[in-house]
């Protein structure tokens, strides 16, 4: 390998495992944890309190992404330089594992995208609301009550969740095996 020491190959495989694995557990027990927590709520709360702890994720998992992309990407590409190194598995878990890593932001942007839109738009339209929830939902098609678009976003996080576990197995594999 190029000038490569093994303290920074153990540091890339500590920060991209740890990362990964950290990743997946905060989001997986937002949706085992908090998700039925928020249920309780009456909708306006419900909404306001989705709200928050949506814009706080958004703020925390990203980086956690990005930085465990990063060390599982310089891993493979560390492994794919070696001399006579022509497609070395190593190297290929590591990528596969940055890929799934990383999967959680298109997977945000696409799957969840919806109804994420929609909460966002409940909590603003429900700003202004008591805590109440006698009046606030009557009526409305089945899907599309704040609990009913909790409910299901809890179910597309948890999705969202097994991406980075992946990511963790896959780069514990690749650095164990």
């Amino acid at each position: 390998m190029a000038d490569v020491s093994p303290t920074s190959i153990e540091l890339a495989q500590v920060v991209g495992i740890a990362g990964s694995a950290f990743l997946s557990g905060g989001i997986s027990f937002i949706s085992y944890g908090v998700v039925p927590s928020l249920l309780l709520a009456p909708a306006p709360l419900l909404a306001r309190q989705w709200r928050g702890m949506y814009l706080r994720g958004i703020s925390v998992a990203p980086p956690f992404a990005v930085v465990s992309f990063a060390a599982y990407s310089y891993l493979a590409v560390k492994l794919y330089d070696a001399p006579l190194s022509v497609n070395h598995p190593k190297g290929e878990l590591y990528a596969l594992a940055a890929l799934m890593t990383i999967s959680v932001m298109p997977y945000t942007l696409l799957a969840m995208k919806n109804v994420n839109a929609k909460l966002m738009a409940k909590a603003k339209d429900m700003e202004s609301l008591e805590v109440k929830e006698e009046v606030t939902e009557v009526g409305l098609p089945k899907g599309e009550s704040a609990k009913d678009l909790v409910r299901w976003w809890g179910i597309l996080n948890f999705g969202r969740g097994v991406l980075p576990l992946v990511g963790a197995l896959l780069g514990a594999w690749a650095s164990f095996a």
